[in-house]
């Protein structure tokens, strides 16, 4: 989620929702929910994913691939909920590192501090990205310098056939960046089992036809969660109608993170933070990709 700068992006929650939010968390208070633990969000989950993925080779059924997105290394987030997704996703010994991007909040200036973190992880088959909306300040810069200081390689609207069938692809942000899906897939060999990265969930609409399998961020499944106050939409988002979990667009089925971070408020209240594994299962190619 962003703006051009941290004072427009917080007047679009508008006076009306920030005091139906309070109003919520009145009630919350009231019920007995312990609110510090939600309003600076430390503990950071795991979702185990099984997707099926047609085309898949025989020799990487089973693969697991760790993704995390919109850390936002800034004031909003606890530098510790950054560093405990990290030791998380490398606890999972997963053999493919994905990330979604927002990898900063509102100024390079945070990105020197998330650089060392990001340094760690490591992973046989790599680590790869995307860039978020909040990455667009210098992202040719911040590529670079991910690339050289943590080992990161960028997917900018490019592919590449990863292990003998598996085909891994990414687009520029569908709202700030110049996204391409054709040249993302231009390389991808026949039949093979595909991974796209879109930091924004909008971005299957480009891959609706690829029976592959899409992962996100950029919604943090909503932020703040509290009955009777209609959870935040992300700038960018459009009427898409999935903030959090599985969805399905014709032959291509997704999956969008809650992400690690946060923006516009410091806090998460019914919405923890989440590190995504997701270990992989061929399935014959004529099959369509799904939750199995």
């Amino acid at each position: 989620m962003a703006s051009d700068t941290p004072q427009a992006f917080r007047k679009q929650l508008g006076r009306r929702k920030v005091l139906s939010l309070f109003a919520g968390v009145g009630a919350i208070s009231t019920a007995g929910v312990a609110l510090r633990a939600a309003f600076v969000p430390k503990q950071v989950g795991v979702t185990e994913l099984r997707v099926g993925l047609p085309g898949l080779p025989v020799s990487a059924d089973g693969l697991r691939v760790a993704f995390l997105t919109d850390l936002h290394y800034g004031p909003d987030t606890p530098t510790e909920t950054i560093i405990n997704a990290i030791a998380l996703a490398q606890r999972a010994a997963p053999d493919l590192i994905l990330l979604g991007g927002d990898y900063i909040q509102w100024s390079m200036d945070h990105l020197s501090g998330v650089l060392p973190i990001l340094a760690t992880l490591h992973a046989p088959l790599g680590v790869f990205g995307v860039l978020g909306n909040h990455d667009y300040y210098m992202p040719d810069l911040l590529a670079e310098r991910m690339r050289q200081e943590a080992g990161i390689r960028f997917l900018r609207n490019a592919g590449l056939d990863l292990q003998n069938g598996l085909f891994i692809c990414g687009i520029d942000d569908t709202w700030r960046g110049r996204f391409d899906s054709t040249a993302a897939e231009a390389n991808r060999p026949k039949g093979t089992g595909m991974i796209a990265l879109s930091h924004n969930p909008v971005g299957i609409n480009l891959f609706r036809n690829a029976n592959a399998f899409v992962m996100s961020g950029h919604t943090h499944g909503g932020q703040v969660l509290v009955p009777g106050v209609s959870p935040h939409r992300a700038p960018g988002l459009g009427d898409f109608p999935v903030l959090q979990g599985w969805y399905r667009i014709q032959g291509t089925a997704g999956f969008v993170s809650r992400g690690v971070g946060q923006t516009m408020l410091p806090i998460r209240i019914n919405c923890p933070p989440e590190v995504v594994i997701a270990t992989l299962v061929g399935l014959p190619a004529g099959d369509r990709c799904q939750a199995v």
